[in-house]
């Protein structure tokens, strides 16, 4: 019997011919075969184009709750692409699809709310749109929301600092011409950092650690505003501090400023730290019920690498079934947003259960627990 799994492998290979059949014949059961092909369809792969076909199959696979399926049919809607042009049923799907997270549609709607594409022009609901993208990793939001500090707009501050850190991340995630976005901000960046603005003196900070490779001076920068307590700024200079460089290596003082961040919610400090004690680096004691704290914090946050190491330390500690619950359903996160073809595996550290996930959260074996027991997450410690 042929799985999704099967149809992935094909379309990554380029048959898509193949991949099509396949497809075909698990559509009636699985949402993401009918995405497959209306993305084949769509694009002509392994056939002709048809758009009108794509529609249906992405209607198909968005009415099961596909949410890039529901993107991808508010697409053909904005562009009347095998449908009638219609902005207000794009809209409709781009919702559909970001109440379900769909990173795209959350940046497609600040788009439309920006420019007024079947919408009264808004730019603070743009921004608010925009937000919930770049929190979900999409770059080209980061990058807008630079240009409305730049501008001081959508409820903004003008403010170079903060956007210069958009644009950074917005770079580092691959939307490459925010590296212009930083050229053209630089003079009022460093006006910024010498009055004193700690997001300024972080942005440069990151410009010399990252686009200049200046460690040294890239850690002066982070010193200055890790002295106002900015939580990203403690972050990046602990990890100078952490690999000595531009700076003399200290693994106890980087553990130090990690935790500083940390205390003010910076999730990668959080991961950072409980990865350090984790490890009993920079003289910290291994204290697994500690680390399991800020790996939940981490996690917390959507950090997926803190969630699968927080499910392994929950299932070594298994101080009781609170601890099962909580390492199942985590491990389970990380496998629905993993990919579709990974197996992942728990085993008690007394060895009294163990669960094999696979098919993208769907657990495959629990012996030892039962499937009642996964009904809600315990209140943070």
């Amino acid at each position: 019997m042929p799985t999704i799994h099967d149809a992935v492998r094909a379309w990554q290979a380029n048959d898509f011919v193949a991949a099509r059949a396949l497809c075909a014949a698990l559509a009636d059961t699985d949402p993401h075969a009918r995405y497959m092909l209306g993305s084949m369809a769509s694009f002509g792969q392994g056939g002709p184009a048809d758009p009108s076909a794509a529609a249906a199959e992405y209607r198909a696979a968005a009415d099961a709750g596909h949410a890039v399926a529901a993107y991808c049919l508010g697409a053909l809607y904005a562009q009347g692409r095998g449908v009638p042009p219609d902005l207000a049923e794009a809209r409709r799907w781009y919702e559909t699809a970001a109440a379900a997270g769909e990173p795209a549609a959350l940046f497609r709607l600040g788009t439309m709310h920006a420019t007024g594409e079947g919408v009264e022009p808004d730019l603070a609901a743009a921004r608010r749109w925009w937000e919930r993208a770049a929190a979900a990793g999409h770059p080209g939001a980061m990058q807008a929301l630079g240009r409305l500090y730049v501008a001081g707009e959508g409820g903004y501050p003008r403010d170079p600092g903060r956007a210069a850190e958009w644009f950074f991340r917005a770079w580092q995630g691959g939307q490459d011409d925010a590296e212009q976005d930083i050229i053209r901000v630089r003079e009022a960046l460093e006006d910024a950092a010498e009055g004193g603005a700690a997001a300024a003196q972080n942005a440069l900070g990151l410009l010399f650690c990252f686009g200049h490779d200046d460690p040294a001076v890239a850690a002066a920068w982070f010193d200055r505003a890790a002295e106002q307590g900015y939580p990203e700024a403690l972050r990046m200079l602990a990890t100078l501090v952490a690999e000595g460089r531009g700076v003399e290596k200290d693994v106890a003082a980087a553990a130090a400023l990690y935790r500083r961040a940390a205390d003010r919610g910076d999730s990668f400090a959080q991961f950072n730290l409980a990865g350090m004690i984790d490890r009993a680096e920079g003289g910290l004691a291994r204290d697994v019920s500690a680390a399991i704290g800020w790996f939940r914090r981490a996690a917390d946050q959507g950090m997926t690498d803190a969630a699968h190491r927080l499910a392994e330390l929950l299932a070594e500690r298994n101080r009781d079934r609170r601890d099962a619950n909580e390492a199942v359903q985590r491990l389970m996160a990380v496998a629905t947003a993993g990919p579709a073809d990974a197996a992942y595996r728990l085993d008690a550290g007394d060895g009294s259960w163990a669960v094999v996930m696979k098919d993208r959260g769907r657990y495959v074996a629990m012996p030892g627990l039962d499937a009642a027991e996964l009904v809600g997450l315990p209140d943070p410690e």
